[in-house]
């Protein structure tokens, strides 16, 4: 495979083992590595996990490997020194900027205020739970009034509110 720009071949995997497919080496024998081809090796990997499981245990397996990857990745960024820009298998590497977080909280006003909205946020989803109670459908059910007399307006869900599924490693 070396020297292959083509990372994945359908046709040469296609008896291929799911234990025998092995990203790491895939990506280290390509020349280019490119966003397709990072597409390419996970669509390959989560096909034959579907075909030879139910893909329960290949996602223990890939939650592990994704925390080991994090690792390897948080110490290569430690220990490597990068002077400029660099080109690797195509892939460009360069210093960024981090940006700056900040500490509010030396500021009372900030606090106070932080706490309000925290307030106010609590007391919106009130408002959502309620008006958007299963056994409230089709009612015109009264929600959360201000001390003015109106009513709170009903927030939207920006994202989320799925299901999806918590992998929880022993220690």
């Amino acid at each position: 495979m070396a020297g292959k720009t083509n990372i994945v071949n359908p046709e040469e995997n296609k008896n291929t083992d799911l234990k025998v497919i092995n990203p790491v080496t895939m990506l280290f024998e390509s020349d280019i590595i490119r966003k397709s081809d990072i597409d390419a090796v996970a669509d390959l990997i989560v096909d034959k996990a579907f075909e030879e499981t139910n893909g329960h245990a290949p996602l223990v397996v890939f939650e592990a490997m994704k925390k080991v990857c994090e690792k390897v990745n948080e110490r290569l960024r430690h220990e490597m020194e990068l002077k400029g820009t660099v080109t690797v298998k195509g892939v460009r590497l360069e210093e960024a900027p981090i940006a700056r977080t900040f500490d509010y909280s030396v500021d009372g006003e900030w606090l106070k205020l932080n706490e309000a909205r925290k307030a106010r946020e609590a007391l919106l989803k009130q408002q959502y739970q309620i008006k958007t109670n299963p056994l409230n459908f089709g009612k015109d059910v009264p929600g959360i009034v201000e001390e003015g007399g109106e009513e709170l307006p009903l927030i939207e869900v920006k994202s989320g509110g799925g299901v999806t599924v918590k992998v929880t490693f022993p220690k």
